[in-house]
């Protein structure tokens, strides 16, 4: 899986040597899709949504359903499911409220368009800080967070205070 979007210069080399991408564009979309096209591969997508942070992804409700309309046209895209980002750009943190309503948009696509989005995936080690939530709904069922896991550190660069006792134990 590719952990950052693709640039336009480079669908073929993303589509040949990975599985899924995170996504944010409709031109990148298409781009991937006829780039699998030529391999013939279905290549998967993450649809990024804009949940506060003002980094990427798509924020209007009616195009995030016009897209997702028309990425289930494609024929050589799968849609796997939504993702989002936070504290990266912007300094929104990660909230409970915020990632439910990420479900919530899930529950609204699926059943508007008859499919199925098994992955809510959040984005970066500052999700760590509310992984853990009992609050958190369970659909939310992948973290990207290299930094939290190479380097220990969470949401501000703070240290993870488990991280020394899993890796040094």
């Amino acid at each position: 899986m590719l952990l950052r979007l693709p640039m336009l210069s480079e669908v073929s080399t993303v589509v040949n040597n990975a599985d899924c991408a995170l996504v944010s564009e409709i031109v990148t979309i298409k781009a991937l899709n006829q780039a699998a096209q030529v391999i013939n591969k279905k290549f998967e997508i993450i649809l990024m949504i804009e949940t506060g942070d003002i980094r990427e992804g798509f924020w209007d409700e009616g195009l995030i359903f016009q897209t997702v309309a028309t990425v289930l046209s494609l024929s050589h895209i799968k849609l796997t499911g939504l993702g989002t980002n936070f504290a990266c750009f912007g300094v929104t943190v990660p909230t409970v409220q915020k990632l439910n309503q990420l479900v919530q948009l899930k529950q609204q696509l699926e059943q508007y368009f008859n499919i199925k989005l098994p992955i809510i995936s959040c984005g970066n080690s500052s999700h760590i800080t509310i992984w853990d939530n009992p609050q958190l709904n369970p659909a939310i069922n992948q973290i990207r967070s290299g930094t939290a896991l190479l380097m220990g550190l969470g949401l501000n660069d703070e240290p993870i205070l488990f991280y020394n006792k899993i890796i040094y134990d």
